[in-house]
């Protein structure tokens, strides 16, 4: 199949796939059937791995959508009256039905998320993001003595200068290495 973006033939792929979705955050496929185009890398997906894809983000968002606190959930009656229509139309709506408004069964009952049916009546898209965004790599200072940290991690000569590492003021300016810690899993915060 040729790419309509750069004119590439589509190469098949199988295995894992890293995607990310600005309401839930990144996730992953594995041993998945997927294409992809080898001059501009645009992924294209047969129907078995789009329905895999919609199921894991719906598993994830109602996962998401659970996590939330009890108190930020109201009726679809209440929901109603915000919008400003009524509980008949607000059932009705498509928008609403097809998840535009995040919703939850709690028991027997349907609840609406009150941040989301908000955002709703101002845009028309009542979807925010749910996860907290993990950049890939983060990084953070740590103070090491200038006898333990290797010499290829420049000198800060006054620690006065960087109490926001220490928590507290230091009486006498020491000599202090501050190395930057990497990590790819985001453990650092």
């Amino acid at each position: 199949m040729k790419c309509y973006e750069c004119g590439n033939i589509y190469k098949e792929n199988e295995g894992t796939l890293e995607l990310g979705n600005k309401f839930i955050g990144n996730y992953n496929i594995y041993l998945t059937r997927y294409y992809k185009c080898p001059g501009c890398a645009i992924l294209l997906f047969p129907k078995e791995t789009a329905t895999a894809i919609a199921l894991k983000e719906e598993e994830i968002r109602n996962n998401l959508i659970r996590k939330l606190p009890v108190e930020e959930f109201i009726v679809a009656t209440k929901a109603a009256d915000i919008l400003g229509i009524t509980k008949q139309a607000f059932h009705k709506n498509n928008r609403i039905k097809k998840g535009f408004i995040y919703s939850t069964i709690i028991g027997d009952k349907k609840l609406y998320n009150k941040k989301s049916v908000q955002l709703f009546k101002e845009t028309k898209d009542g979807r925010f993001n749910l996860a907290k965004p993990i950049d890939k790599q983060v990084v953070k200072y740590v103070y090491v003595p200038v006898s333990a940290a290797p010499n290829h991690i420049s000198y800060v000569e006054n620690i006065e200068e960087y109490q926001e590492y220490f928590g507290q003021k230091q009486k006498s300016p020491q000599t202090i290495k501050i190395i930057e810690i990497t990590s790819s899993e985001g453990a650092y915060k």
